[in-house]
């Protein structure tokens, strides 16, 4: 291999795209022109390859299917039922229960939105309420409503909770 100095090399143009095409410019500066258009369209080709298998693992779609359906801890808590769903694409919505022992519902509204928004989905609150979850028990009770948000459609969350494989065989009530 043909090594060149430093200060002899052109600036190769790499398209911006392909964030490891920049360590390359580093590295490409010390083989010879032929060489690097070698390692260039080795790495472009792969590239093109893996560029769609990333979009479908680490799109939203993927993560809002990966979505839990529940999230609720024990004892004396407020809930929120959350529609989460691609932006621009709110049909495709996926309703979501969440739960904790928290001072406000808004508590729970941002911690999920930020969360979300991580993955690249958007949340729409559906209202809120209150939970009883005695999970020795296994009963929980829906009630009361949210400040915030108004009422959550208690009979919609029991119905989410029941579907979910950790509180099917749970004794739910709905109280007005």
């Amino acid at each position: 291999m043909q090594s060149q100095s430093i200060s002899s090399v052109r600036a190769v143009h790499i398209p911006p795209t392909y964030k490891i095409w920049n360590s390359l410019k580093i590295v490409a500066c010390f083989f010879s022109q032929e060489l690097k258009m070698k390692i260039l369209n080795y790495f472009s080709s792969i590239g093109q390859c893996a560029k769609p298998i990333l979009r479908t693992y680490t799109s939203p779609a993927a993560d809002l299917l990966k979505l839990p359906r529940v999230d609720i801890k024990e004892g004396k808590l407020r809930y929120l039922l959350l529609s989460v769903y691609i932006h621009g694409e709110t049909k495709h919505a996926r309703t979501v229960v969440r739960g904790w022992n928290t001072d406000s519902h808004d508590d729970i509204y941002y911690k999920n939105v930020r969360a979300m928004e991580k993955l690249g989905l958007c949340t729409k609150c559906l209202g809120g309420g209150k939970m009883d979850n005695d999970e020795s028990a296994r009963k929980i009770k829906i009630h009361g409503s949210c400040k915030t948000f108004g009422a959550a459609n208690h009979h919609k969350t029991k119905e989410i909770l029941l579907s979910s494989s950790k509180y099917k065989n749970f004794n739910i009530t709905v109280k007005k």
